[in-house]
């Protein structure tokens, strides 16, 4: 009589917290990497936002998303002056005025892509990109942008300092008013120690780039139309394809 062998993931506490989390361990996972998607999980599980659903693939997939570098400018340039944004399509940078776009399908590699905009730029500064990532498709970066807002920042302070740098603008939520920042820009007065719920506009440089296995588009973006239909408007065969590929796996949409 043959005998055979299945290898099985005993159960331990951390299983028992990832169910609690919806989070199951793969059958090949090691408990450390499962552990890692465990506390990603619990970091970001609960947090909405535009950028929730690209921090999920760090935990709804054992497929990790991969950190590729940081985008900042050196001075003279003023950061309130600088752009960042990771788009469908194209990388936007803007710095005092020149504005430069460096689009995926002219550099189809993140090697070719950053040692492209770090000439472009003699302020720019680049730092962490490493040779092990150089052949992986820009495409898959993930999208992004410098321009921020933090939102329900609660505070009675006389004195109030923010809790990010690089503040543009502070609004009272209450009526939206724009209040003035102080001569340095960190922060603000409030004399009458009044109770204030701020949003604020800022500048999230240095800002990071990140990348994953996992083309991420939004069913609503106009990159997305622009692979459904041909140049007048009409469905194509590829478009056809993607959409019931979509209605396979979540028949939920409905719409036009």
């Amino acid at each position: 009589m043959a005998i055979s062998s299945k290898k099985i993931n005993l159960v331990t506490p951390i299983d028992e917290y990832g169910a609690e989390l919806f989070i199951s361990r793969k059958t090949e996972e090691s408990l450390a990497d499962y552990e890692i998607r465990v506390l990603a999980a619990r970091k970001n599980l609960y947090n909405s936002g535009p950028e929730a659903f690209y921090k999920s693939l760090d935990y709804i997939t054992t497929e990790n998303t991969v950190e590729i570098c940081e985008i900042t400018f050196m001075e003279p340039a003023d950061l309130l002056e600088c752009k960042v944004a990771v788009l469908d399509e194209k990388i936007v940078i803007s710095l005092d005025g020149q504005v430069e776009e460096f689009k995926f399908s002219e550099f189809k590699f993140l090697g070719t892509l950053i040692d492209e905009i770090g000439a472009s730029f003699l302020s720019i500064q680049i730092t962490g990109f490493k040779d092990s990532d150089r052949f992986k498709k820009s495409s898959h970066l993930i999208k992004t942008t410098s321009e921020r807002k933090y939102l329900n920042f609660k505070t009675n302070a006389q004195e109030v300092i923010f809790p990010v740098q690089n503040v543009i603008n502070a609004y009272d939520q209450k009526d939206l008013k724009l209040l003035p920042l102080n001569e340095t820009g960190d922060g603000l007065d409030n004399s009458t120690r009044e109770f204030l719920t701020l949003t604020l506009d800022y500048v999230a440089l240095p800002l990071k780039l990140s990348w994953s296995i996992f083309k991420v588009v939004e069913c609503k973006s106009e990159y997305f139309k622009g692979n459904l239909k041909d140049k007048h408007g009409t469905l194509t065969s590829e478009g056809a394809t993607l959409i019931n590929k979509i209605l396979s796996k979540q028949n939920t949409y409905w719409g036009s």
